[in-house]
């Protein structure tokens, strides 16, 4: 256990969350059962990208969304889940963010 501990403390180290990345990684994993048409290359990248977007995303929409750390694991896998859409629709969201403060 104190092992897990250290890994988790050094990947924190670089910003990562290894927690939020594996939650990310099984929405990714369960986006891809309902894909029948990517290749292995494909399937690996929106596994991969799932779990990435999963830990710099959270806590970010944590925050926004005023939600509690304890719903932080559920956004993940939602994230993971929605892979490159949650990207797309956050930067729409910060677009228009923008845009309103312009005007």
């Amino acid at each position: 256990m104190e092992n897990i501990q250290e890994l988790m403390k050094w990947f924190k180290a670089f910003g990562f969350e290894l927690v939020l990345f594996i939650a990310g990684l099984a929405g990714a994993y369960v986006n891809l059962t309902n894909r029948k048409n990517l290749t292995t290359i494909e399937q690996v990248t929106v596994f991969i990208c799932g779990g990435l977007i999963a830990n710099y995303l959270t806590p970010i929409f944590v925050n926004l969304l005023a939600f509690s750390e304890s719903v932080s694991y559920g956004i993940a896998f939602i994230l993971g889940y929605m892979g490159l859409k949650s990207v797309e629709l956050f930067i729409n969201w910060l677009h228009n963010k923008f845009k309103e403060k312009k005007i």
